[in-house]
């Protein structure tokens, strides 16, 4: 069945005004000899598209990264669909990439497994460093939370001390 729909996701969203930075340095692409006459036939829309990214676990779910801002710097809002496409709550997630490598930058690679999320996150060295959430799907308040966890702890988890609890945001339904 290659190239047939698996599931359909519907949901509406907050259009992102386009950030002037952004404008400019697709602009300044078009400003190189190579490109002569085309930046005059270049549109460019007012907002930004609904996806930046996504990712699935291995339970199915798709978690959409817009490109609305996160209660952090560097965090962003992921909208999150069960594994038949039905949009299932929110919650906001640290990637917010390496601005250094794309025009506006780009999340870096996330996997999940076993309620485990791991991705790189740049670091202000310009290092990168691999950070390790505990997905915490839970009814009530939060519906999702993670908990940052470090290599260490996860090879020795029942030896080591929990670390706190990062809650973060999440508005919907939880997952069971």
């Amino acid at each position: 069945d290659e190239g047939k729909p698996v599931r359909k996701i519907r949901k509406a969203y907050k259009p992102v005004a386009v950030p002037e930075d952004i404008r400019k340095k697709v602009f300044d692409v078009f400003d190189m000899p190579i490109h002569k006459g085309q930046k005059s036939k270049l549109y460019f829309p007012d907002s930004m598209p609904p996806i930046q990214y996504f990712f699935p676990d291995d339970q199915g779910r798709l978690f959409i990264m817009t490109f609305e801002k996160g209660e952090h710097p560097g965090y962003y809002i992921y909208d999150i669909f069960n594994p038949d496409g039905v949009f299932i709550g929110r919650t906001s997630l640290d990637n917010s990439g390496n601005e250094s490598t794309e025009i506006w930058g780009g999340p870096f690679e996330v996997r999940v497994k076993n309620n485990l999320l791991y991705h790189f996150r740049a670091k202000e060295s310009g290092y990168q460093e691999l950070v390790v959430y505990r997905m915490i799907w839970t009814k009530q308040p939060l519906g999702l939370r993670w908990e940052k966890r470090s290599i260490s702890k996860l090879k020795n988890e029942e030896s080591q001390e929990r670390p706190d609890t990062l809650p973060l945001p999440f508005e919907g339904h939880s997952e069971p």
